[in-house]
């Protein structure tokens, strides 16, 4: 165990300074920070005021649910008593309409008596104004009067403007001595004609009817109170059972509507953070696509600087590098037994990259199994044969799985005897002027290879053919 700190050890721990807090950057604001925020919908909160809501439209439905059973209870023989009432209302109605029809006629009567008393008065307001317009009240008062005046104009001696006025005068006197009698006619007429004498007799039996259809829906009306006030009885208190109940459901109502408003308070809520998510994700995504144009381009740079530095990379050379090492190879095979020892001794410098095929010593190569051709079987069993019988003819050659997939990459048939090997390298002597060709043609129009890359001109496919090489 380490020995513990002594106190001189803590205060000199104590005195160090602490380093100090290093001063926050400015942070930069970001295009996101700029959208007033919008926090998600506090879950538990809500479910809890939902279950709030709940529990008081549980407890008034248990509430009711009892007042139901109450009213259950109290509501025997309600059929019965409705049945009874509507039966009373119906026999109400059938009183309602007779006596609605007798005040109909009633009516009726009341108003023909008051065309008639109309009349009456119409009659004699005319009498009077006859009266009034003839001064004489019979006949007999007109010719006394007819005879004064010429008892005056012959006894009497008068101007003749007086004179012709009471002429005038008895002119009009027996011009009115008819209206006499007919102002007396009309008298006597108002005096004897009663013509509302029936209408009256009328009115009084109509109000004797309705006197009796009175009393007959009074009784009826009386019975369907009596079935009230029994009904009442056996009901006792159930009206106010009825009063809370409704109260009761109304409060439902109420908790049932709050509750509606309080999800769409949270689905509104919901739907304003969806869509504040959405802009967030949207900035988000934008900034991602700059930034992946920015690395595109950079890329992009990154990419016309290898292509100009693979093009001044020579091309061909695991080619030529490769067609020459098989030349030599090939030239081993027809060398004297001297000459091929000799060249085994030699030090062979290997520079080839990794797609180059490297070729074993002879002696490698010796050791490895013999591989035949199948295309050529009938012809190498004839050449061994041939070989056995005749010393001067072409040696077999013995090859490996390397020499094979040397000679199948420059598209050339393995020699199979040291016959074949002058034709084969008459092929790569060709294979090998061609690439040197193209490799001047390279140093040709390397510089404007270089301008037309920098210059974003150059194929798609010359820069894929750039990457592979």
């Amino acid at each position: 165990m380490g020995a513990k700190p002594t106190a001189a050890s803590k205060a000199e721990a104590k005195a160090k300074p602490k380093p100090k807090a290093k001063e926050p950057k400015e942070k930069e604001e970001r295009p996101e920070d700029l959208i007033p925020k919008v926090e998600p919908v506090n879950e538990e909160e809500y479910q809890a005021k939902f279950e709030s809501i709940q529990k008081a439209i549980d407890g008034f439905q248990a509430k009711k649910k009892e007042l139901d059973g109450k009213v259950q209870e109290r509501s025997g023989g309600k059929d019965e008593y409705h049945t009874q009432r509507l039966a009373m209302r119906e026999e109400l109605n059938v009183w309602s309409r007779q006596m609605d029809e007798v005040k109909a006629q009633k009516d009726s009567i009341s108003g023909q008596m008051g065309e008639k008393k109309q009349e009456a008065i119409a009659a004699k307001d005319n009498l009077n104004k006859l009266k009034k317009a003839m001064p004489f009240g019979s006949e007999a008062e007109i010719d006394k009067r007819i005879a004064t005046i010429e008892f005056k104009m012959h006894t009497e001696s008068m101007p003749m403007k007086e004179e012709k006025k009471l002429l005038a005068e008895i002119q009009e006197l027996k011009k009115n001595r008819p209206k006499v009698a007919q102002i007396q006619n009309l008298g006597e007429a108002l005096k004897t004609n009663d013509t509302g004498l029936p209408l009256k007799e009328q009115m009084k039996e109509l109000n004797e009817k309705m006197s009796m259809l009175y009393e007959g829906k009074k009784k009826v009306s009386e019975k369907l109170k009596e079935l009230n006030e029994k009904r009442a009885e056996t009901t006792g208190d159930l009206p106010d059972i009825i009063a809370k109940r409704d109260e009761l459901q109304k409060g439902i109502g109420e908790k049932i509507k709050e509750r509606n408003e309080l999800r769409a308070e949270k689905k509104q809520k919901d739907n304003d953070y969806y869509h504040y998510t959405l802009e967030i994700r949207k900035i988000k995504q934008q900034r991602a696509a700059e930034d992946r144009a920015k690395r595109q381009g950079e890329y992009d740079e990154r990419k016309k600087e290898r292509a100009v530095e693979k093009v001044d990379e020579q091309p061909h050379v695991a080619e030529i590098t490769l067609i020459e090492q098989t030349i030599a190879f090939c030239k081993t095979l027809t060398q004297t037994k001297g000459a091929k020892e000799a060249e085994v001794q030699k030090e062979i410098k290997h520079t080839n990259k990794a797609e180059e095929v490297v070729l074993l010593k002879k002696q490698d190569r010796e050791d490895e199994t013999f591989f035949v051709n199948p295309k050529a079987k009938n012809k190498k069993n004839k050449g061994q044969k041939a070989a056995e019988g005749n010393e001067g003819a072409g040696k077999p050659i013995k090859h490996n799985a390397n020499t094979f997939q040397l000679f199948h990459s420059l598209k050339l048939d393995a020699p199979i005897t040291t016959d074949d090997v002058p034709a084969l390298l008459e092929k790569l002597e060709a294979q090998l002027v061609d690439y040197k060709d193209k490799v001047k043609e390279w140093e040709v129009n390397k510089d404007g290879m270089k301008a037309t890359i920098l210059a974003g001109e150059g194929s798609k496919d010359e820069e894929t053919k750039g990457d592979e090489e």
